[in-house]
Formats: C-alpha cells, sequence, structure tokens
C-alpha cells in the first residue's frame, strides 16, 4: 500500500499511439470500460486505480489526475453490482406506491428520495396500480436486485398480509406507508385515517350539516376501512342515522366522483345530502366537476370536504375554490418512513410503530 504513494505513471515511447489502440479495440469489442482497463492506459498497476477512487491519500496527485482524465475519455462506470457483491450492499431502495401522478402519493415519494438521499442511498421508484399482481411482481423486481430495503403503499386489493410477512421472515427492512397491513403495525408510518375522517365530518356536523355524504371504496372485501369508520362513528357520536343512501362506493379511487355526486343529487331534495365528504384528493375532483355540472353553488347549496388537501393550492390558482380538508403531512409521512427504514438497515435500534403523524383540519371556503 505505501508503494501507491509514490507509484507515478511509466512512461511509454509511444503513449499516443498505444492510448489510440487501446481505445479502438475496447470501443471494437463493445464491451464496458473496466478498471483493469484504466489501469493498463494508465501504466500503473489495478490496486493504484481503486486507491485512486476510494484511497486518495494513498496515490501520488498526478496519478490521481491521469486516472481521472482517462476515466471521463473513456466514460468509466464503476460496477455496482459487483461493489455490492463485496460489501453486501447496494445502497438503493425501493418505493412502490399506488400511482405515482397522484399528489399525494408524489409529495410522499418526494420527501423519501430527499431523506434517502441525504443518507447516501439512491432509489427505485415504481407503481402498482392498485394491482396486487403487478404489485407482487415489483416486489419481486426488488428483491431480486437486492435493495436494501423496501418503503411500499400495499394494495388496496391485497386481503392477506402473506407477501409482506415473507419480507418479515426474510429479515429484509421494510416500511408500509398509508396503509397498514394486519400483523405488521410495527412497519407502518402513516395518517389517523379514522381520526381524520371522524374529525372533518364532525367539523361539517357543527357548520349544520346532518345529511353528510361520503364516497368509499373497499379497502378489502370484508370492510369498508377505518375512514369510513371515523365517519360512521362521527354520525352515532352526534346522534345522526347512518343513511346508506348517502354512501357511495366507488369502483376505484382514481376516476371516481362525478358519477356518483350526479346519483346523489338525484335523490329527492328532501333526500339529497347538504355536504358531501370525499376520503381522498382525487375523487373530491369529480365531486365538484359533478355538482359544478349541475349548477349547483359549493359551498352555498352543497359543501365539500375531503382528507388529503393536497390539491388545494391548484384548484384555488384556477377557480379561487379552497378546499376544507384534513391535511394530511405527506412530508413528515415520508420523512419518518425514510428515518424507520434507515434504522432497520443500519440496526440502529429502530422505533416500531405505528406511526401516525398528525393531521389538521384546515377551513377553505367549500365548507
Amino acid at each position: 500500500m505505501i508503494l501507491d504513494v509514490a507509484e507515478k505513471p511509466r512512461q511509454r515511447k509511444r503513449p499516443h499511439r498505444i492510448r489510440g489502440i487501446e481505445k479502438y479495440s475496447i470501443a471494437k469489442t463493445g464491451a464496458s470500460v473496466t478498471q483493469k482497463d484504466i489501469a493498463r492506459l494508465a501504466g500503473v498497476s489495478l490496486t493504484t486505480v481503486y486507491n485512486a477512487m476510494h484511497a486518495r491519500e494513498l496515490v501520488h496527485p498526478e496519478t490521481i489526475v491521469l486516472i481521472e482524465s482517462l476515466m471521463r475519455e473513456y466514460d468509466y462506470q464503476p460496477n455496482g453490482i459487483a461493489r455490492a457483491m463485496v460489501r453486501g450492499k447496494t445502497e438503493i431502495i425501493g418505493i412502490v406506491v399506488r400511482k405515482i401522478g397522484i399528489r399525494f402519493y408524489s409529495d410522499i415519494v418526494s420527501s423519501i428520495e430527499n431523506s434517502i438521499n441525504a443518507a447516501g442511498y439512491n432509489c427505485i421508484i415504481c407503481q402498482h396500480l392498485d394491482d396486487p399482481i403487478k404489485e407482487d411482481r415489483e416486489l419481486r423486481m426488488m428483491r431480486e436486485r437486492r435493495v436494501d430495503g423496501l418503503i411500499v403503499r400495499a394494495s388496496g386489493r391485497r386481503e392477506q398480509a402473506e407477501l409482506y410477512q415473507q419480507l418479515s421472515r426474510a429479515n429484509i427492512p421494510f416500511v408500509l406507508v398509508d396503509r397498514m397491513m394486519p400483523g405488521l403495525e410495527g412497519h407502518f408510518v402513516g395518517n389517523d385515517g379514522f381520526k381524520d375522517s371522524l374529525e372533518i365530518t364532525e367539523y361539517l356536523i357543527r357548520k349544520g350539516h346532518n345529511r353528510i355524504a361520503t364516497l368509499v371504496w373497499s379497502e378489502t372485501s370484508q370492510k369498508m376501512g377505518v375512514k369510513y369508520d371515523g365517519y360512521c362513528h362521527a354520525l352515532k357520536r352526534n346522534g345522526i342515522e347512518l343513511d346508506q343512501r348517502l354512501v357511495k362506493m366507488c369502483a376505484t379511487e382514481y376516476d371516481s366522483g362525478r358519477k356518483e355526486t350526479l346519483d346523489l343529487m338525484s335523490l329527492s331534495p328532501q333526500d339529497r345530502p347538504t355536504a358531501i365528504l370525499s376520503l381522498n384528493d382525487t375523487s373530491v375532483l369529480g365531486v365538484i366537476q359533478g355538482l359544478l355540472d349541475l349548477g349547483i353553488s359549493i359551498p352555498d347549496d352543497v359543501a365539500v370536504a375531503c382528507i388529503g388537501g393536497h390539491i388545494t393550492e391548484s384548484l384555488e390558482a384556477l377557480s379561487r375554490l379552497r378546499l376544507t380538508s384534513a391535511y394530511v403531512p405527506c412530508e413528515t409521512i415520508g420523512r419518518e418512513a425514510a428515518r424507520m427504514l434507515l434504522s432497520q438497515i443500519e440496526g440502529s435500534g429502530w422505533q416500531k410503530g405505528p406511526i401516525l403523524c398528525p393531521s389538521q383540519i384546515r377551513v377553505g371556503n367549500s365548507a
């Protein structure tokens, strides 16, 4: 190792000609340039090239300059797979969410990536579009690439936790965001959907509404989900009987809202709702569109509220409509998910969940 400090590139009689031959040879084979190629071109040992990249204090400054110039000239890219095999780490984190184009999830992913990058890791980001088969395929791909850990929003159509129990049994670090799976509460980071739904429903009740409709989608075949439970509990606690005609089951989370709103407003005047609660940011757009199509004023005729609230800025810029919402702190969720995962990876005594990041009621002019 001490010899590396003094080792300078050996002088050749015809360096340009030799280098040109080497360059043509490498280009002709179509193979990627390796550290061995760089060492041969620079006229130094393979150990010197390695040290120039990872232990610069052991290499002569002139040698470092030459090696780096050759790496740029020949577009040398380190072999991350080989390095991972030696170190036992890829320094890559896998992130899988429902749909990246949904603002709620893109905000969480952005926060996760910022925290992960700051810790020296990179990310692979995928979406499963709420398809359990695609979800399984994405996780399998991540495991094949030996990611150091996973942060996942499980599909709402996945009824069993076996896929994630396998991760636990294999000692693969992972965190679940936004949806908790049975028996894996310790891996969960998200908002308290029950509490958020309860509080936003009670806000509407305090504003004088007792016919509050809600849009839901089935989290599993057995139940409607914790947000729906919060809505029901708020009605019961305030002496309001649940009217199933005001509960609309959406086919999907992404393209719903408008049709369900038209159905609600087709009820007789005494039966139709005076307020509509959307349980996410996406379907609330459909609610607003349906009401506007019918010429119904918001909030004078029908109040609108949601859980999430991350599209308020865009709506206000277009229509001056500010959503009343239970605002979910996506940045905090992403940061806490990254912190939990990194503590698992680095063995620093991770704090088990569930970690529930508190939301807050933000009052707009839609309710």
